[in-house]
């Protein structure tokens, strides 16, 4: 009751994770010696990749090469070679973490205060966009189409759980959640230079735990990546 109470009168709180509303209710379930994970816990588990993976599957008849990358600030050097030559880059990003901060901050990056504390904060929302940038300007992904998908999955969930859910977005006067994410998704197409302003970038937005919403996602995606391919040799 008291973790409880908590997540309701503070569903804002910086290190509080976003799944933590679909957790919390259930906690008795979980904490049950008979638990057994449903399919939708396990849809809500967040694990950070802390290395570079790679996963080959087939999907709607096509064989994807999959690179799964470290987001956390301290792991990007060690995978921008990588991507040189790839047909497109899947970048993933939460629309609900603009009033979240960083674990590992580097000093580099603005920082900004949440709340009453006095600790300088780093924006995950800030370093998403920042990142976005520069992946668009390196040039091991001039030839890449991009893909920006940007999951609202929690805008709902705040509207459910918190009476004044637009306070959420108290940066944006009077808007609604819906203008708010096409706000953020602004946000991310201007780090497009002048340099590439013809440039291609294809944005959508998700809900991670809605499985018929990623295969929609994911198969508009793998047509991009094939129509780059027909088009790099010279088949469009």
């Amino acid at each position: 009751k008291c973790v409880r109470s908590f997540v309701r009168l503070h569903p804002d709180y910086p290190s509080l994770p976003d799944n933590a509303h679909y957790y919390v209710p259930i906690l008795p379930q979980l904490l049950a010696p008979d638990y057994v994970p449903t399919a939708e816990d396990v849809l809500h588990l967040r694990v950070p990749t802390a290395s570079v993976n790679e996963i080959n599957f087939t999907f709607a008849t096509r064989t994807i090469r999959l690179i799964d990358v470290g987001g956390q600030r301290s792991y990007r050097k060690k995978w921008i070679h990588h991507f040189e030559g790839v047909a497109a880059v899947l970048f993933v990003a939460s629309i609900a973490a603009y009033d979240q901060h960083l674990d590992d901050v580097d000093k580099d990056i603005i920082p900004v205060r949440y709340h009453e504390s006095s600790l300088p904060r780093v924006s995950r929302l800030r370093d998403s966009v920042q990142l976005f940038g520069e992946m668009l300007r390196t040039r091991f992904l001039r030839g890449s189409a991009f893909i920006l998908l940007l999951n609202k999955k929690y805008i709902d969930s705040y509207s459910k759980t918190k009476p004044e859910a637009n306070d959420k977005f108290s940066f944006l006067d009077g808007t609604t959640n819906e203008e708010a994410a096409d706000f953020i998704k602004e946000y991310f197409l201007k780090r497009r230079s002048s340099k590439d302003s013809t440039r291609s970038i294809y944005s959508h937005f998700t809900c991670a735990t809605d499985t018929n919403n990623v295969e929609f996602v994911f198969k508009a995606a793998c047509d991009i990546i094939m129509n780059r391919n027909l088009k790099a040799n010279g088949m469009e």
